[in-house]
């Protein structure tokens, strides 16, 4: 692509794939590829600017102070007085579903790591400061398997999260002990709401006829 003849016509310039090779034309010669260096200094800013027009998804800590959030398919944080964010995830992948552990001290969200989608954890390398006082933090993977999971709800007094995973089985997980639990097996994703004890979930299912009803479990 791209041809050009020198003045003096004896060499012809051209470009294949992203190389530039130089061709004599009557001469039973093969193109030869052209090494072209650059010393100059690079012009490229040491600063980053990125503009990120919304935030998909918001979560708020207990105290209303920082607020968690997904802007350009990773997960931020930042206060709520000064708004001065700071990035906690930077993978090529896609972050979901934030959620505020109750005592403030880890962060749960989804993340499509490695090509699959798992439940990750986020806490602070400075856990005396507050999340937008952090340029560092410790990320966790908690679940690996090919199942999606979504719809995360920590439990009231903060011991267990629960979500949904696969085409709607309900499920609960002790992030400092790494045990999960299935606690409902069903065929489409239901609603479902922690009790203020911890001890139920109330839930709203679908049942073969497409006809949705409320359900006690014991969590």
């Amino acid at each position: 692509a791209f041809p050009c003849v020198s003045r003096d016509g004896r060499s012809l310039v051209f470009r294949h794939l992203f190389d530039l090779y130089r061709l004599h034309p009557g001469k039973d010669e093969p193109p030869v590829r052209l090494e072209i260096w650059d010393d100059s200094d690079s012009d490229k800013s040491p600063i980053e600017r990125r503009s990120l027009a919304q935030a998909a998804e918001v979560a708020f800590s207990d105290d209303g102070l920082e607020v968690a959030f997904i802007a350009g398919g990773d997960l931020w944080v930042m206060d709520t007085e000064l708004r001065e964010p700071r990035q906690i995830t930077k993978t090529p992948e896609e972050e979901r579903d934030p959620v505020f552990a109750p005592d403030g001290n880890a962060i749960l969200f989804t993340s499509d790591q490695g090509g699959q989608c798992d439940l990750w954890r986020a806490q602070r390398e400075r856990p005396e400061q507050f999340w937008w006082q952090n340029d560092r933090f410790k990320l966790d993977r908690l679940t690996e398997d090919a199942d999606v999971e979504q719809d995360l709800q920590w439990s009231p007094e903060g011991t267990r999260v629960a979500f949904i995973k696969g085409n709607g089985d309900l499920w609960t997980l002790d992030p400092q002990r790494g045990a999960a639990q299935r606690v409902l097996k069903s065929w489409n994703r239901p609603q479902y709401q922690w009790s203020p004890d911890g001890k139920w979930f109330v839930t709203a299912m679908d049942d073969a006829n497409f006809n949705a009803d409320i359900w006690l479990l014991h969590a």
